[in-house]
């Protein structure tokens, strides 16, 4: 199981959100319940009155992942976009977006 996918599944979870990350990421629904059901079985979840539920363990694999990958701070709670990220560049180079996303 990779564990950026295993984080962010934990994080929806404990967000109540959706997954359109994930399959934005490229994971199809079936690899998605995969996740889930590997989640439920390490206890990472449970599934109590018919809703996920992140647990102890779950929030205590959060923090292992955390420290693994090196995630501080506000990126404990927020993951990055993984579409929107660009190779390392030198410092010479000039990065011009190929589309711009205006929020008004």
């Amino acid at each position: 199981m990779d564990n950026k996918f295993l984080i962010l599944l934990l994080q929806i979870i404990n967000g109540n959100g959706n997954i359109s990350p994930l399959l934005k990421l490229g994971l199809t629904y079936s690899q998605i319940a995969e996740y889930t059901d590997y989640a439920i079985e390490k206890r990472y979840i449970s599934t109590k009155y018919k809703t996920l539920k992140l647990t102890k363990f779950g929030i205590d694999k959060i923090g292992k992942i955390n420290k693994e990958l090196y995630i501080n701070n506000s990126n404990k709670w927020i993951s990055p976009q993984e579409e929107y990220r660009i190779e390392k560049i030198s410092i010479e180079e000039i990065y011009i977006p190929r589309k711009i996303k205006r929020n008004y």
